[in-house]
């Protein structure tokens, strides 16, 4: 496994302490753990595995009291599996589970004195980072990699360095600030619910190459990846609304051009024929509602289990308002979940399938936040998030990626390997590299927070992109060979995660009659694979019939007026092929029913109407001089209806065996009656 340094650091050149916090100096040339002072230092901590883990989140709201002061931000080393436990038992809430640069573990807390008192008489061993955690907002930071950073004099409060991400006490203009400089973001947050268990024993663990998961790769073309990155990242105008606009920038704090960014991808969604909805959220101090785009496609047997696809919209360089293309970070990103989007929408999944497009993800996750807080308190069975960020760069040609997860989550590795196992399987021209460090700094992170299982999937970040932040980041420097290889790896793996329907069969044949052979029209044909699940059509002018079915085993019944019922039980249905099934009917020995119609009392012959329900025989009529009728029937079971003006009607069951007689007398309705009776 590949562990990253960061080769551009910070040396504190001056440090003074005021009430705004501490004027800290960077320089890219200059490393960062010899330059911190030795309380900084004291942060790298002992290493191991917890038994679970939860990423993201820490700014107190509790209110001090007399006895215990107020709450304060801790940091407690990591040196057993069982020391999460022991937290817990403490009666310490765990916001931020961490990685240090060596690979070593900590925690982030929220605790009193009093409860620092008990984690000490635990063994543990808490350090204090912020005495007074109200009212405070806290952040992951993260310098940039590659590029100089000059040297800048911030009015910002470090509270912790670890050799490869800090804690920082910071407003969100201060954050502005530091987003300018290029460094990676991450807003931690108060209250994280208890991590919710996905059902992840239900992920595909292994797999098997399939013929319609190849054809989907291959609907993704370099020139795809190009135009959609392109029309994302301003390179020409696209329609939004109607009307022609160039999106120059996607940053989440402008009005309009946020908003045609977010609408563009909603007509997007909507031209697939996905349902696709806004979500919509606040950034701080600010009134002007930003918004998420999701779009749907509803699982057809399972769509209680949900798998996310997704990647954050906005941009940033060192003039956002105007000019931020993003092309790389994150139009690439973007790019891969509509072209997923689009391949997908037209096959069948039993799971539900989400893309989602965020919003605020360069001021500290934001959007996704807000998305996965709603997500997690509607209790949704989110069962793995794949989230894209930056997969277009690749200056080496080495086809590097990178799969970040938790440490020791089972869940998110499973995630992973797939995503490899798929590379692997359709031989993709790629080299993943699975990193279990927790790292944050993109979307995903806010459902780590939640509990929800998730992958980050991004370029090595030892090559990535020298326009991160910056107006050059622009689609001509990708490379788009690597880009669509890397979007290929996110269909194929959506789609193996996403319960990929069997491909449809079919059943096909003609009915006739057995004994002429004629053919017979109307029919009808049933397939049952169960109760539930039962296929109907009726056969043509030329008895033929034709039932698209899915994959599995069926009874066959066929039924028509005048023949005996089929039936065939054990029918197979394979994957696209045809099963073919002709079916001759026996005709039904006819027999008659004749006899008469006449008036109750009078015995008087009466014209009468006679038919059978549900039979094709068409009504008769008695002679009126007699009474007299005769119906051709075929056996079975049959109810025999007489009316006749004036009359109350009759009917009667019989059971056709042979050939049988069945006489009628017809009461007089009452004014018939009173007329014969004066007549009399």
């Amino acid at each position: 496994m590949k562990h990253h340094t960061l080769r551009p650091t910070w040396h504190v050149l001056n440090c003074t302490v005021a009430m705004i916090g501490m004027l800290v100096i960077l320089d890219s040339q200059s490393a960062i753990g010899s330059a911190l002072s030795d309380e900084f230092k004291g942060n790298n901590i002992a290493g191991g595995t917890p038994s679970y883990e939860f990423k993201g989140s820490f700014a107190a709201t509790q209110e001090a009291n007399e006895t215990s002061g107020p709450p304060a931000l801790v940091q407690v080393d990591l040196r057993t599996p069982g020391d999460p436990a022991t937290l817990q038992r403490a009666g310490v809430q765990i916001y931020a589970q961490l990685v240090a640069a060596d690979g070593r573990e900590y925690v982030l807390v929220q605790a009193n004195a009093t409860q620092q008192a008990t984690l000490r008489h635990l063994g543990l061993s808490p350090r204090l980072l912020d005495a007074d955690s109200r009212a405070a907002t806290y952040y992951l930071v993260r310098p940039p990699a590659v590029g100089a950073l000059g040297q800048a004099r911030l009015n910002l409060q470090l509270l912790s360095w670890d050799g490869r991400q800090g804690v920082a006490r910071a407003n969100p203009g201060q954050a502005e600030d530091l987003l300018a400089l290029g460094f990676q973001l991450q807003r931690l947050y108060p209250n994280p619910p208890p991590p919710i268990q996905a059902r992840t024993q239900l992920l595909p663990t292994t797999i098997n190459p399939e013929a319609r998961v190849q054809t989907m790769l291959g609907q993704v073309s370099v020139e795809a990846v190009y135009y959609f990155d392109g029309s994302l990242s301003g390179e020409w105008p696209v329609t939004i609304d109607g009307a022609p606009f160039t999106l120059t920038t996607r940053y989440t704090r402008t009005t309009t051009e946020i908003k045609k960014a977010t609408r563009y991808v909603y007509e997007h969604f909507l031209t697939l024929g996905l349902p696709a909805t806004f979500h919509t959220y606040f950034l701080p101090g600010s009134t002007d509602e930003k918004r998420n785009v999701i779009a749907e496609q509803a699982g057809l047997t399972q769509p209680e289990r949900i798998f996310l696809i997704t990647a954050h919209l906005d941009s940033y360089s060192e003039n956002p308002y105007y000019l931020a293309p993003g092309a790389d970070d994150n139009a690439s990103g973007s790019t891969a979940v509509l072209v997923t989007a689009d391949v997908l929408s037209q096959y069948d999944f039993g799971c539900t399938l989400r893309y989602a497009l965020f919003t605020g993800e360069e001021q500290g996750l934001y959007g996704s936040e807000a998305y996965a807080r709603a997500v997690a308190s509607q209790g949704e069975n989110v069962e793995a998030v794949l989230n894209l960020d930056m997969v277009g760069y690749d200056s080496d040609g080495d086809r590097q990626l990178e799969l970040h997860t938790r440490r020791g989550n089972a869940a998110d590795l499973r995630i992973a390997n797939l995503f490899a196992e798929v590379v692997s399987t359709y031989g993709l021209d790629l080299a993943p590299v699975i990193e279990q460090d927790a790292l944050g700094f993109s979307d995903h992170a806010s459902f780590w927070a939640k509990g929800y299982p998730a992958l980050l999937a991004i370029e090595d970040w030892d090559d990535h992109t020298p326009c991160y932040h910056r107006t050059c980041d622009r689609v001509g420097i990708l490379d788009l060979a690597y880009f669509a290889a890397f979007v290929r790896a996110a269909v194929g793996t959506a789609a193996h995660l996403g319960c990929l329907l069997p491909l449809d069969g079919a059943l096909q044949g003609k009915v006739f009659d057995a004994q002429s052979q004629a053919s017979l029209p109307g029919a009808l044909v049933q397939a049952a694979m169960n109760a539930a699940q039962v296929y109907t059509t009726t056969s043509g002018i030329d008895g033929s019939y034709s039932l698209a079915l899915p994959v599995g085993t069926y009874e066959v019944s066929v039924s028509l007026p005048w023949y005996a019922d089929y039936s065939a039980p054990g029918i197979t249905i394979t994957g696209g092929q045809s099963t073919a099934l002709d079916v001759g009917l026996q005709p039904l020995p006819r027999f008659t029913v004749s006899g008469t119609v006449r008036q109750a009392g009078s015995g008087a012959p009466l014209l009468a109407i006679i038919s059978a329900t549900a039979s094709p025989v068409a009504p008769v009529q008695s002679d009126p001089a007699t009474g007299a009728y005769s119906l051709n029937l075929p056996q079975g079971v049959h109810t025999l209806q007489v009316s006749a003006e004036d009359y109350f009607p009759q009917s009667r069951q019989i059971t056709l065996e042979a050939d049988l007689q069945q006489d009628f007398d017809l009461e007089a309705a009452i004014a018939n009656y009173l007329a014969l009776v004066m007549k009399e």
